[in-house]
Formats: structure tokens, sequence, C-alpha cells
């Protein structure tokens, strides 16, 4: 009995010790954001984080404005691109064969790599974490925060009561009074409709099968929908209409209607025959 009380403290204090001294060393690095340091106190090793692993070597965007100066756009675009990811890759090699390995042992998700700010996005255990804290190459390593606009959303808006003169409702067939107000038609007067551009919308989603825009949703040529493969190697799967960011799916469908509202601004066609002229003859497409 003697000799296995005294077996338990033996084994314990090194446990103890090694854990103390990860924390340490990641403090001493300063490679850990410290919300993230907060955050990885109340969860355990069986939790993914959401986290941004933010490299030290940045992008020189002055020798890649001026590698893409005079090309045709398109030219240029595939040009940066391309020089982008060829140095991303190369300093993110580390960081993505620790990923490719964690994934397999089940202490990491969703790995998203960033080549325009050489940082990489994914859901990741304690243990990695602190790995990939401790690579020279990491900068640092941030916690991916959910945070709200507006306070109180998270706990339920409740929706206010407008002034009936707030909003003047327009006629049928005229052009929404805030597409005026903010003096689209003398834009459209000079001949600017916005042919062929495409836009992104960043707010709650797009209902893409709103009569007024499915005729105007860009769609990712590059993509089969639904068939659970990353077709176009862009780093997600099934991208047709856009990214979910929020709920980290590839549906950006609008169940909030906000965006749906602000994607009939920018471009809805009338064919519901709502009433409202669009901003631009643009497309777009729905990052949420």
């Amino acid at each position: 009995m003697r000799a296995g009380k005294c077996w338990k403290p033996a084994v314990v204090l090194p446990l103890c010790v090694a854990v103390l001294v990860g924390v340490a060393t990641w403090a001493r690095a300063g490679t850990i954001d410290a919300r993230l340091e907060e955050r990885l106190r109340s969860v355990s090793e069986g939790e993914l984080i959401s986290v941004s692993v933010m490299m030290g070597e940045r992008l020189d965007y002055v020798y890649l404005r001026s590698i893409a100066a005079g090309l045709p756009r398109g030219e240029a675009r595939e040009l940066v691109r391309d020089e982008a990811v060829a140095v991303t890759s190369e300093s993110q090699e580390g960081v993505r064969s620790l990923i490719e390995k964690a994934i397999v042992e089940g202490r990491a998700s969703e790995p998203r790599y960033l080549h325009a700010v050489n940082a990489v996005r994914l859901l990741a255990s304690p243990s990695l974490i602190g790995e990939i804290a401790g690579l020279p190459e990491v900068r640092t390593v941030i916690y991916n925060e959910r945070a709200f606009a507006l306070v109180g959303l998270e706990s339920g808006p409740e929706m206010a009561q407008r002034p009936p003169t707030f909003r003047p409702q327009a006629a049928r067939g005229d052009t929404a009074w805030g597409v005026l107000w903010i003096g689209a038609d003398e834009v459209w007067q000079l001949g600017f409709r916005g042919h062929g551009a495409l836009v992104a919308i960043i707010d709650t989603g797009i209902w893409y099968y709103h009569t007024d825009l499915s005729g105007n949703m860009w769609t990712n040529p590059g993509e089969i929908p639904n068939n659970f493969i990353d077709d176009d190697n862009n780093g997600y799967v099934d991208d047709y209409y856009g990214f979910n960011f929020d709920n980290h799916t590839s549906d950006p469908i609008d169940a909030m209607g906000h965006g749906t509202h602000v994607a009939g601004t920018v471009a809805g066609d009338g064919t519901r025959g709502a009433g409202a002229k669009r901003l631009m003859s643009g497309r777009r497409s729905s990052i949420r």
C-alpha cells in the first residue's frame, strides 16, 4: 500500500509540470492571443476552438502591384493570385503538416488556407494550438470570437416602430425613394448602370430562390453543386452560390431577411413587381 501511495504523486507531478511548462512557453513566445489564452483555460482537450493562425511572413503588396502593372485585369488578377499562393504555401508548410496530421487524430477540422493575408483559419484542439504556436514561423494565434455589430442582438432584438414619415412608400413601378436619395439616378444618367459588375453581399445571406433575384445570382463556374467535392480546389466544398462563414457550410441561404433586402436593392430585377428599381445591373454573390 505504501508503494501505491508513493506511485500516484510521482505520476501526477510530472503531468502537472508538463502542462505548466507548455502554457509558460506560449506566454513567453507571445504567440497566443490574450483572449485565446483565457479561452484555453476553460476547455478540455476534446473540444475544438475556432482560431486564426497569422504567419510571420507578410506578402509584399508593392511588389505584387508592380508585376501586375499594365496587364489586362484578368491576367493581372491571375498572376497576383499565383504569386501569393506560391509565397504563402511555402510559408504555411509547417502549419499545414501539423494540421493534416491532427485532422486524422481528430484534433482539427475545417482548415482554410488564406493566401491574401498569409493566415490559416481552423477548428483546433488546445494541444494542437500549442504545437502551432510553438512554430518559429507563426506570428500569433488568435481566438475567432463571435461578435455582434449591434449590442443586444445576441439575446434577440426587439422590433422598433418607425415613424410613418421616416420611409415614404414608392408608388408601384416608381423608383424606390432610397435609390433616389443616394443619387443613383444621377449616376444612371451618366451611362453607368453596373453592367458586368459582380457584387459580394456580406450579410445574413441571400434567399437566392427569390423571383427578383434568381435570374441575376452569380454561380461558381468551377463548382458542381451538391456533389460534396471541392471541384475548383479553393478550399470550399460546394460553394456554388457563395459560402456561409457563420455556420461553416456551403449554403448561404438567408433566414433573417436583411441580406436578401440588400441584394434586392443592389440588383433586384422587379420580376415580382415590388416597385423598387435596382441600383445596378450586375450579378451578386452571397457571402454570409
